[in-house]
């Protein structure tokens, strides 16, 4: 590939990345939920017990831990999680979702699903599984504390 044709490419994937980006914010902040409030929640909800460690989060959210201090201080004060001393190791926090943080995050993947099939997966058509198997190589050059879905 040249050169031009890599710049290209890097500078398509940072615009629908940004399309993508204001297109779920805009179902997320109908649901009064800002930057990285979804994903915590969503990241929450697939783990044994609605529960992580604040560390665990902190990665996989790629923020440092006072950014998911405040992520999650501004998510307890709704009451959407709560957050208590790890039992097995004082030193840590965990982190939980309530069933107010499950009610309201049903109802933002309820809207954003239409939205993301419309602005994501229709223009994918037939490629969508194989461009989803791109996507998990490049982050896992990117983002190698991501974990899969």
């Amino acid at each position: 590939m040249r050169d031009d044709d890599v710049i290209s490419l890097s500078g398509l994937v940072l615009e629908v990345a940004r399309g993508l980006e204001r297109s779920v914010a805009c179902v997320h902040r109908g649901h009064g939920l800002q930057g990285n409030e979804f994903s915590a929640l969503i990241r929450l909800s697939r783990n044994p017990g609605r529960q992580m460690r604040m560390s665990a989060l902190a990665s996989q959210l790629g923020v440092s831990n006072s950014g998911t201090t405040s992520i999650v201080d501004r998510l307890a004060a709704r009451g959407l999680v709560t957050r208590d001393v790890d039992p097995a190791d004082r030193r840590s926090w965990v982190v939980q979702l309530t069933d107010d943080g499950d009610d309201l995050l049903r109802a933002d993947v309820a809207d954003l699903l239409p939205v993301l099939r419309e602005v994501l997966v229709a223009p994918l058509g037939d490629d969508a599984a194989a461009f989803v198997g791109v996507l998990e190589r490049v982050r896992a050059e990117v983002a190698p504390g991501a974990t899969a879905r």
